[in-house]
């Protein structure tokens, strides 16, 4: 199965970090269509949660047979890393504190007809190698020159890639990896190295002065402000429909 570049990139890592997991291709019914053809997620995880006692933490819900447990799972969302969707659904299936200690498996499904055709999920994967629509990015601040425009392609993570870059390096110089997409994403920082002003801009046009309009007044303090017409008609009216319905007039 072909994945993006940054669904492998972080498998890898995962498998650097938690040890090298089982791959394995299983072929499944072709009616078999929940979860795997759903169109909200391109991926599952699958979690062994482990008790202290030992014991393994199963699931079972309304629609299954009666005595039919199985190991929590959840999809992985669309643009959501594989780590981050592993620590999201484990805590809204479970609820529990938990820490990742191993990547069991890898697991890739083929249909009984067509066992050597692209599994469920490629080519959805397949749809996360790129962004889609670009819109612009306004940034203002007056360490950067004016009328100026930046091509460096940004996305929402840009703005934590920043933080991070800023305020939490460790002695090393490495920032903490909160998911593949922070990872990739470029900085804010890159804009500023290409258009930033030697020095702090001062040329901002002053706010301008707002009069208030007339009949208008500042509340005094502890002053409650009226109620405005339309708000007394739509309480009249909500006590109008009370007492219609048999509600005491002492109770409104």
């Amino acid at each position: 199965m072909e994945l993006p570049t940054e669904v492998t990139r972080e498998l890898d890592e995962l498998a650097r970090r938690f040890g090298p997991p089982l791959s394995i291709v299983a072929t499944i019914d072709d009616s078999f269509k929940d979860p795997i053809w759903k169109r909200d997620r391109y991926g599952e995880v699958c979690m062994v949660v482990r008790r202290p006692s030992g014991r393994i933490l199963l699931s079972i819900k309304t629609f299954y047979p009666r005595g039919a447990h199985r190991l929590p799972t959840g999809g992985i969302r669309h643009g959501e890393g594989v780590y981050d969707a592993l620590v999201r659904e484990t805590h809204e299936e479970t609820g529990l504190s938990t820490a990742v200690r191993r990547f069991l498996a890898r697991i890739s499904y083929a249909p009984l007809s067509s066992p050597a055709a692209p599994p469920p999920f490629a080519d959805e994967s397949r749809l996360f190698d790129r962004y889609g629509v670009r819109v612009p990015a306004f940034l203002i601040s007056p360490w950067l020159q004016p009328k100026s425009v930046a091509h460096t392609l940004l996305d929402h993570t840009s703005v934590l890639k920043t933080i991070l870059e800023k305020f939490c390096r460790d002695p090393q110089g490495q920032i903490p990896y909160l998911s593949a997409r922070v990872a990739n994403a470029n900085s804010l920082s890159q804009v500023f190295d290409a258009l930033q002003t030697a020095s702090v801009r001062t040329d901002a046009p002053l706010a301008p002065v707002v009069t208030p309009a007339a009949g208008i007044r500042r509340l005094a303090a502890g002053e409650a402000a009226p109620p405005s017409s339309a708000f007394q008609q739509l309480m009249q009216g909500v006590k109008e429909h009370c007492l219609s319905q048999g509600v005491p007039p002492e109770q409104l």
